[in-house]
């Protein structure tokens, strides 16, 4: 045993600095001979120690001789005196409790040496070297009382298996929404706070080109063209961006769902060879000109004009109106390419609405002649989107550029679809484009989910008025009005995920039959979700007071 005289001497500063540690060191009864080589180690190093205290810590360390029962009973109870007194926010790891114990023993004498950061770091190191890695494992040096009230006072742990909840939670996608987390967590991706609106789009691009690198940005392409025809895959990384930034996430379905999307299910053959592969790499950076000023949801009230011109087997591409320029388009400042969407135009007959490629800019990057974008300039959110209005001022292009899948014009100026009906052609080609639909309440919920977690997180901490039989203030959560306004939104989190979850899986293992359904119910529950979302994140950030208003929450 190592030498244990009945009554204890007083030990300097440098030796109570490292009771603790020695403490949880002998703790189980063992002192393994990696902890002993390291502790040999450190303790030659360390600049606080004099030689009496280095022999009395290598005696210590000495594994054929562990401390008596007396010996470990008396360390106890010096890092009892200290420790009962301190605040827990002082008590963050063992090295804070050593420090504090050398300052209370030391005095005012050695209060540099105790302060400085470098004697910390010492300590801090060997520390983590040990192995020790929370407050629970040293929390039985308290009293069972102080333990028992504390232990009331703090968040329990969950009375449930995380690791099995989260691959519920996580369904069929569990390998890759792991690989997301730790791709997102990534300093590459690290989030700032950017109050200049096109350092932050310049961000958001770098982000979806770094995706695209990991070749998550084509998943849902066929393999010929970098994909690995995978729409459930895409679905899955889209709702994972939604954790980390919205305007990634909207960027990203921007280029690689509604752009690319488009050139997949509405064009053929020709226009995936020529496009697909750089549009998932981010070679060719595009938009999806749909929506105009004058017509939102009315698609098929677009003035946007699409005229096959016979003498030079080009289409016309034309705004007719000022308010018939696309609005809002995502990516407009940063495409040259816009998948837009007209009225067809063949011999004076309006075929209805069709979509073709336009190529906006020039591989300088400068606007092609006839076409006008403008900025839409700062929003209330989403300030990493480069949205923009776009005219087109009979903009000339060939006739390989429409999207031909379900309505085409040959080199004889003849206009034929496989689809008779006009109305139910324009159905079919919108119904290609449900992916979105699916995807967007998704990413809308995994920012629910972020809100959710930060406000009930902050009332488990923040305290507000004592109860009359306590000195200690009430947790926000205990207060039932703050839990009726927390946990509903909770639990319906919850469920508009499993919801979500089966529509994604409805979608993906869609047949020709169910197309219908589907798209009805992926129209219903977007409109649901997304109303949600706006709603929780709003009462999340009332209930979270001032600090719901910081531009970090």
């Amino acid at each position: 045993m190592a030498t244990n005289p009945s009554k204890f001497p007083n030990y300097s500063p440098g030796v109570m600095s490292l009771l603790p540690l020695y403490y949880v060191g002998w703790a189980d009864s063992v002192l393994s001979p990696s902890e002993v080589k390291l502790i040999c180690k450190q303790i030659e190093a360390f600049p606080f120690l004099d030689k009496k205290d280095k022999m009395l810590l290598l005696e210590w360390s000495d594994p054929s001789h562990p401390p008596s029962r007396k010996l470990f009973r008396h360390w106890v109870n010096l890092i009892r005196k200290t420790a009962e007194n301190l605040p827990i926010e002082k008590r963050k790891s063992l090295a804070d409790l050593g420090i504090e114990m050398a300052k209370r023993n030391a005095g005012t004498i050695d209060d540099i040496t105790w302060s400085a950061p470098e004697t910390k770091a010492a300590l801090q190191e060997l520390e983590k070297a040990l192995g020790v890695s929370s407050l629970e494992v040293y929390r039985n040096i308290f009293r069972p009382a102080q333990r028992a009230k504390e232990i009331e006072e703090n968040v329990h742990q969950p009375g449930f298996d995380v690791t099995a909840m989260t691959q519920l939670l996580d369904d069929d996608y569990h390998e890759l929404r792991n690989r997301m987390r730790i791709l997102l967590s990534d300093p590459a991706f690290h989030l700032q706070t950017l109050r200049e609106k096109s350092e932050h789009r310049d961000v958001v691009l770098q982000w979806c080109k770094l995706i695209a690198q990991q070749g998550l940005a084509a998943v849902a392409y066929p393999l010929e063209y970098g994909g690995k025809a995978n729409m459930g895959d895409y679905i899955c990384v889209f709702e994972m961006l939604g954790y980390h930034d919205l305007s990634f996430a909207i960027k990203f379905g921007v280029q690689f769902g509604l752009f690319g999307g488009s050139v997949l299910w509405l064009g053929t053959k020709r226009h995936h060879d020529k496009y697909l592969k750089d549009i998932g790499t981010l070679d060719l950076p595009g938009c999806f000109a749909m929506t105009e000023t004058g017509h939102g949801s009315n698609v098929r009230g677009l003035e946007t004009t699409i005229t096959y011109d016979a003498d030079t087997d080009e289409f016309i591409v034309h705004s007719p109106t000022e308010a018939a320029g696309k609005e809002f388009i995502g990516n407009a400042l940063h495409s040259k390419m816009a998948s837009t969407f007209g009225q067809l135009i063949v011999d004076g007959i309006n075929h209805g609405v069709h979509a073709i490629l336009v190529p906006i800019r020039d591989k300088e990057h400068r606007l092609l002649e006839g076409v006008r974008v403008e900025d839409c300039g700062y929003k209330l959110g989403l300030n990493g989107i480069d949205n923009g209005r776009i005219w087109f001022d009979n903009i000339r292009v060939p006739r390989e550029n429409l999207l031909n899948k379900f309505g085409d014009v040959d080199a004889n100026g003849k206009y034929s679809s496989l689809i008779e009906s006009p109305s139910r052609r324009f159905f079919t080609m919108l119904g290609t484009l449900v992916g979105g639909r699916v995807s967007v309440p998704r990413a809308g919920l995994s920012a629910t989910k972020t809100a959710l977690t930060i406000a009930i997180k902050y009332a488990l901490k923040r305290r507000q008025f004592p109860s009359q039989d306590k000195n200690v203030e009430t947790l926000l959560l205990d207060y039932p009005t703050h839990q009726k306004r927390l946990m509903p939104l909770l639990a319906k989190t919850y469920a508009l995920d499993f919801a979500l979850t089966y529509l994604a899986k409805r979608y993906v293992n869609k047949t020709e039959k169910d197309s219908r359904e589907i798209e009805t119910l992926a129209a219903g529950l977007k409109s649901y979700a997304t109303w949600f979302t706006t709603h929780a994140i709003q009462e999340c950030r009332e209930a979270c007071g001032g600090k719901g208003y910081l531009m970090e929450n």
